[in-house]
């Protein structure tokens, strides 16, 4: 079971044990997240992974964009796991046939997008085979486009603000928005604060004050030190130092003029976080009467880790959704887009 969420996590805490379906590890704020009990009390605000679902068009924007070295905020949120990127089944694919259309486009060589695909993209995505799900939400798509069938799906699981794509299709049905970096950028501000602030929390609310501090100053610089820099604030002996950021010396010294301020820059960092926090849409939880594959696909898209049967049945439960566990374990059998893993379930490949 998960470490309980009153209980101050460490990196060694239950969710470091997990592995995905693929065998890959949990990120840093995947296992930290998980032993602050959010997989388990989706109310939680803390260290919260954002789920986002994105089509061709939008891959492919960014693909070119970081073939040809310029900035990619949605890259950058996703490598460092502050964020999740969701496609359906048939997206890598289409990805792949337009490689050389778009390489003429961007006058770029082709092979320069293949390599950006194939070792910066590609292993970021989510594939979910939605091809199983039948929901009444999808008759509008269905008789429109039904090639874009496989992203409303994916809207219906976690919403069409955090569902993103140039497709006058899927926007014109309600199914999704234009990619929003707004949104990015607050996820990545909101998850480098928490996870910096945890790794605060066994010092001092002094220490945690100073933390946030200097990562304010660090992360609102205009620039590319805003996104591209993960701050990871390790604290020993009282000491504060800013690791991975380009301008580590500004960001010490920063922190060291605020750090007597205590309870002060505890309410500041509170604002701003805050502030942050409020740009990012809330991923509300379907109702009770929404189909049970829908509402298993909401409870897993956000969850830092594979989750046991027993643990998607609390999640469902803390969200109101009295279920059957038996109901649960059959359902999960049943649809494709529910990957089981030597230590549990998970939305999609990985």
């Amino acid at each position: 079971m998960a470490t309980r969420a009153d209980v101050t996590p460490t990196t060694s805490s239950a969710g470091q044990t997990r592995r995905w379906a693929s065998g890959r590890e949990l990120s840093l704020l995947e296992r930290f997240a998980f032993a602050y009990g959010g997989a388990l009390h989706p109310a939680v605000p803390f260290l919260r992974i954002l789920p986002v679902a994105v089509d061709t068009n939008v891959l492919l924007g960014a693909l070119v964009r970081a073939a040809t070295g310029r900035k990619t905020d949605l890259l950058d949120a996703a490598t460092l796991g502050l964020i999740r990127i969701y496609v359906g089944e048939t997206v890598p694919a289409e990805v792949e046939r337009n490689l050389s259309y778009r390489a003429e486009q961007a006058r770029v060589p082709v092979t320069s997008l293949e390599r950006t695909w194939t070792e910066q993209l590609r292993p970021l995505l989510r594939i979910v085979d939605t091809a199983a799900v039948d929901h009444p939400g999808l008759i509008r798509i269905a008789e429109r486009h039904p090639p874009d069938r496989p992203t409303a799906v994916l809207s219906l699981f976690i919403g069409a603000r955090l569902t993103w794509s140039t497709d006058r299709d899927l926007r014109d049905e309600g199914y999704a928005e234009r990619l929003n970096l707004e949104i990015v950028i607050a996820a990545q501000k909101v998850g480098e604060f928490d996870l910096s602030a945890h790794l605060a929390l066994d010092i001092s609310s002094e220490t945690i004050g100073a933390a946030g501090r200097a990562l304010m100053r660090a992360i609102d610089r205009p620039g590319t030190e805003r996104t591209v820099a993960l701050l990871v604030l390790v604290l020993v002996a009282g000491a504060l130092t800013v690791a991975l950021i380009k301008d580590a010396d500004r960001v010490t010294q920063t922190a060291a003029r605020i750090a007597e301020e205590g309870v002060e820059a505890l309410r500041e960092i509170s604002r701003y976080r805050g502030q942050a926090g409020a740009q990012i849409p809330a991923i509300p939880a379907p109702p009770t009467s929404e189909p049970l594959p829908m509402r298993l696909a909401h409870a897993l898209a956000a969850a830092p880790a594979p989750l046991s049967v027993d643990e998607i049945a609390e999640v469902l439960e803390a969200t109101g959704s009295k279920v059957d566990r038996a109901e649960v374990e059959a359902t999960l059998r049943a649809y494709p887009m529910f990957v089981r893993g030597p230590h549990g379930l998970q939305l999609g490949t990985w």
